[in-house]
């Protein structure tokens, strides 16, 4: 019996997103501790502040990817599928992209200041 090629193909696509958020995560919480710094007395402030802002975007994110998805449903929707796999590919490169920019705008503000 030969699988189909969807179902073999999706593992290796979860293994890389899975990296890839573990990264994020990583990442993330690095910078959290970059921003309270000695200052010990702001830490619950940041975490706070960086949980909420990005919950705000997590929820108006998914209520555009909601609200632009195909009107038909079901397990035969090939706009369905395309749409899907649309959104995930350009939001990981998209986000990724910004990332990237915002770490490499810090280190060039670090590196202005004398800071290494």
């Amino acid at each position: 019996m030969k699988p189909e090629s969807g179902k073999v193909t999706i593992h290796p696509v979860v293994i890389l997103l899975g990296f890839g958020f573990s990264m994020m995560l990583v990442n993330s919480l690095g910078l959290g501790t970059e921003l309270i710094g000695d200052n010990k007395k702001t830490s619950g402030f940041v975490v706070a502040l960086m949980s909420l802002v990005a919950s705000v975007i997590s929820g108006i994110l998914v209520m555009i990817i909601q609200e632009l998805f195909p009107e038909q449903r079901g397990t035969d929707c090939k706009e369905c599928g395309d749409y899907l796999r649309l959104v995930l590919s350009l939001l990981a490169i998209v986000f990724s992209a910004f990332g990237a920019f915002l770490v490499l705008l810090l280190y060039c503000i670090n590196r202005f200041q004398g800071k290494r």
